[in-house]
């Protein structure tokens, strides 16, 4: 014959095996769920990188465009600006004031060879 102290443990033991396997399916359908989730917010993630990616190539190609046309509308004047320079007077003035020295440093020139 069973003890009755053997029968009660083993129904604690039941009850308690119950639960845990209650409580691990809970908390298997949990994790499952943020998993999900997570997956979710990953997936998003990745769409708004690539967006970014995308936007940000525009936006490098739009400022070469403008820096390009930037380029060339200094070059234009700059030629005007050295065109009319030619009077005798106004290049004394101008090449006394330093400015076709700054002028050629910005753009990378050697100013001595003039």
């Amino acid at each position: 014959m069973i003890p009755a102290w053997a029968k009660l443990a083993a129904v604690l033991a039941l009850m308690a095996g119950s639960y845990y396997m209650g409580s691990s399916s809970a908390s298997i359908s949990e994790r499952l769920d943020v998993a999900t989730r997570d997956n979710g917010a990953w997936a998003e993630r990745s769409v708004l990188q690539a967006k970014l990616s995308t936007a940000d190539q525009r936006l490098a190609t739009a400022q070469a465009l403008i820096m390009q046309g930037v380029a060339v509308e200094v070059t234009k004047r700059e030629v005007i600006y050295r065109d009319r320079i030619k009077d005798p007077a106004t290049a004394k003035c101008v090449a006394g004031s330093g400015l076709l020295e700054l002028i050629d440093s910005a753009n990378g020139i050697d100013g001595t060879k003039r």
